[in-house]
């Protein structure tokens, strides 16, 4: 049964690596190689539907009108609906077909490295894109939906993934944010209803510290607003490629750790 410190220390970096470009799971999985602190399968799917909580509640006028539009005939929203779904098969696709290379990936400290330097180029490169087009097609939703696909491996960030993929396609860097955003809701529903499934009876042995939990779900959640706001107005401002010195720090403290232990 994890501690209420541990809970606490695991929501307040759940909270703020998931919307900031510098990898929620590269961040975990460094934190439970070095300190041994463990994320339960039901904490994690617990503390998910808190940072799904927060990205709803930033894009509510949007998720309102998305549902909204097939009733009112709104085409312009009703496309994006489709397209916010159609970027989930490739993420799936990607995800069932490397599940166990993925999974693998969490204790070795030089793919962990190489995912933080691969984000750290990407972020670089961010604001020599060039902006043209408002509006997200067909292949906009593929590409960025296998971007988030690959973004599985620790360190690989993915909103840093996926919003530098739609602005390298062409988008412009809101449009890119806003639509990235959208594409986690559908995609941690998927991934938490089938981590809920595929590893149910974990689930339902695993001791729970009730108070435990509903602390960290609170903190990953208010943390996770404030970043994800952090992280919008960042953008706004063409600053997004700053982060890029951070996730190169990283990568260089994974690289020292993988040779020396």
């Amino acid at each position: 049964m994890i501690a209420i410190f541990e809970a606490f220390v695991l929501a307040i970096v759940q909270g703020i690596t998931e919307w900031l470009p510098v990898s929620s799971s590269g961040h975990l999985a460094l934190i439970e190689n070095i300190f041994g602190i463990a994320d339960p399968v039901f904490y994690s799917v617990m503390l998910h539907f808190a940072t799904l909580f927060v990205v709803i509640v930033v894009f509510w006028k949007d998720v309102v009108r998305i549902l909204k539009s097939y009733f009112i005939g709104d085409t312009e929203y009703q496309k994006l609906g489709l397209l916010v779904l159609l970027s989930v098969l490739p993420t799936a696709a990607i995800g069932f077909a490397f599940m166990k290379y993925f999974e693998a990936a969490y204790t070795n400290y030089f793919t962990i490295a190489a995912a933080f330097f691969v984000t750290a180029i990407l972020l670089m490169f961010f604001r020599f894109a060039t902006e043209k087009r408002k509006k997200v097609c067909v292949v906009d939703a593929l590409v960025v939906g296998v971007a988030q696909g690959i973004a599985i491996i620790p360190g690989i960030s993915r909103s840093g993934a996926t919003i530098a993929t739609g602005r390298f396609l062409g988008l412009r860097r809101e449009i890119a944010a806003k639509f990235a955003f959208l594409m986690f809701i559908p995609a941690i529903i998927g991934a938490t209803g089938y981590q809920m499934i595929y590893r149910s009876e974990e689930i339902a042995y695993a001791t729970t510290d009730w108070g435990a939990l509903i602390l960290a779900m609170i903190t990953a959640a208010v943390v996770g607003y404030f970043a994800l706001k952090f992280v919008l107005r960042t953008i706004k401002r063409n600053a997004f490629h700053k982060f890029s010195y951070y996730c190169f720090a990283v990568g260089v403290v994974s690289l020292i750790l993988g040779l020396a232990l």
